[in-house]
């Protein structure tokens, strides 16, 4: 809703669509209709619970709907206590002859055994997801039969109002507001159980949320989240991704996407296993930063603008194609210009799992004099891979002057530059070691991917039954142990990746890594 005047009256008034600089032409109220108050706002029911519905004053009725469509004046009047016999997705609002309609409110009651993580239930009209030209989860008219499908709706950049609610493992209503949902992902888009975005903006009724959904992160303030399904890993062990981001987490000087298991519902459907995630965008950096979201820019691949310019980066590029760094200038020019450790971190991160989809990059820079780029971590789904962990010398992989990722598309000019410094590659050296014995340390990785397939494992059987990915308890404990099995060996092959690239010597060898 929003507030403004019309050409006939000067008086202000409510409408209830907002018409941003364009004339209000909807019918203008005086007054709000009454607030809805809902009797039981826990998730889980038992058979026989019934939920109650009044209004905060008098006046106005109050209609609802039980199938995720919009209460509209034409729904169904609440007139007796509604029974909970079933999942239900419950959405009421108060009409009242001369008011605005009131405040929309929604609550999901499952009749299960609880989960054991938490839940995020959407509430949005069934059309917004599944309408054959409009439905964001549809195949539409667009659909061609070769994977990834493009030109399906699932591929367009559509944004739907759906409502965001976070329920505790026990079922606590937590949070309760209403976003924009979009998808998120690139070839993942076309695998049956999809990534979302979800979107707090003002034209919704809210553009920000306040809550810790991250266990030791210090931000608790949101203008948009991710609904991940663990990308290209989503049948496997769906959790290469967020386990790796762990891993790192309170170690490397590295931005990432913090994360933490959830089920998700939509309407009242089970909807399987995700990973809740921090958004990178401009709001990130200026909750983790303090960058002003208008002073960034964020530069994905090689050339892609996310925000701000590219002009800083293809300076820096440029000086770098036309300069020697091996010498003091050229240190000077890197320290002033690229955030060494950070740099470092990432590389490090990115060879020592062995990410095979290393196209996956962001970087980003404030704006001004003094401000230095820096790599941000994501998207790790291809890393710790049976197929390429013994075969691949990804050390080699992000320094080949042909490219590194998938058909060598993406430049390693930086990496080179950087590389080319003494004294830079003796302190990436250092830092491997560092890494390798105390960040990489077999024992710790295990202790912490253990714990989280301990998190989610009770979930797994429920989530292979709805999507068929993974295909089976049995599979999922495999890919898990699979990942045990490279991380007890990875040390060692990355050893050997260092020593075969930069050509160590057995007295360079012992004294980086005893």
């Amino acid at each position: 809703s929003s507030s403004g005047r019309t050409t006939t009256s000067m008086s202000r008034l409510l409408f209830t669509t907002p018409t941003p600089n364009a004339e209000n032409n909807s019918q203008g109220y005086t007054k709000i209709a009454s607030d809805v108050l809902v009797s039981k706002d826990d998730l889980y029911i038992q058979q026989g619970d019934s939920v109650t519905l009044s209004m905060a004053r008098a006046g106005g009725k109050i209609h609802f709907t039980l199938d995720g469509t919009e209460p509209k004046v034409t729904s169904t009047v609440y007139t007796a206590p509604i029974a909970l016999n079933a999942n239900t997705t419950l959405r009421a609002r108060v009409f009242e002859e001369g008011s605005l309609p009131g405040v929309i409110i929604q609550r999901t009651y499952l009749l299960r055994t609880p989960h054991t993580l938490p839940v995020v239930a959407l509430v949005t009209d069934p059309a917004n997801l599944f309408d054959y030209n409009t439905g964001l989860f549809a195949d539409g008219p667009g659909w061609t039969p070769t994977f990834p499908h493009q030109g399906a709706n699932f591929w367009e950049e559509w944004e739907m109002p759906t409502q965001f609610t976070f329920y505790t493992k026990d079922g606590k209503l937590e949070l309760d507001a209403p976003s924009g949902l979009k998808m998120f992902g690139q070839f993942s888009r076309a695998q049956p159980q999809k990534s979302v975005a979800i979107q707090f903006r003002d034209k919704y009724g809210t553009s920000e949320v306040f809550y810790p959904f991250f266990k030791n992160n210090p931000v608790s303030k949101y203008e948009s989240l991710v609904l991940r399904t663990s990308g290209q890993d989503w049948n496997m062990s769906k959790l290469r991704d967020a386990f790796i981001t762990q891993s790192v987490k309170g170690m490397c000087n590295v931005d990432y996407m913090d994360s933490t298991p959830i089920i998700v519902y939509i309407n009242g459907q089970y909807w399987g296993l995700y990973n809740l995630r921090e958004k990178i965008n401009e709001a990130y950096f200026e909750e983790h930063h303090g960058i002003p979201s208008n002073d960034i820019d964020i530069i994905k691949a090689n050339t892609n603008v996310r925000a701000g310019t590219i002009d800083d980066y293809m300076e820096l590029r440029e000086w770098l194609e036309s300069h020697n760094t091996n010498n003091e200038e050229g240190y000077k020019y890197l320290d002033e210009h690229i955030d060494i450790e950070n740099w470092m971190d990432y590389w490090i991160i990115e060879s020592y799992y062995g990410n095979t989809d290393t196209g996956n990059i962001k970087f980003y820079k404030q704006e001004g004099e003094g401000y230095k780029w820096r790599w941000i971590l994501f998207d790790m789904d291809w890393a710790l891979t049976m197929s390429t962990y013994k075969t691949y010398n990804f050390v080699e992989e992000f320094l080949d002057p042909a490219g590194h990722g998938v058909g060598n598309n993406f430049s390693t000019l930086i990496s080179r530059k950087m590389i080319e410094n003494d004294t830079i590659k003796q302190l990436f050296l250092e830092r491997y070691a560092y890494h390798l014995k105390n960040t990489f340390n077999p024992d710790r990785l295990l202790t912490i991917l253990d714990k989280m397939a301990d998190e989610i494992r009770p979930e797994i059987a429920e989530q292979c039954e709805r999507w068929g990915g993974p295909s089976s308890v049995s599979r999922w404990e495999g890919h898990v142990e699979n990942t045990r099995k490279i991380i007890r060996e990875k040390g060692d092959l990355t050893k050997e990746s260092l020593r075969t690239y930069f050509k160590l010597s057995a007295e360079q060898m012992s004294k980086l890594f005893g």
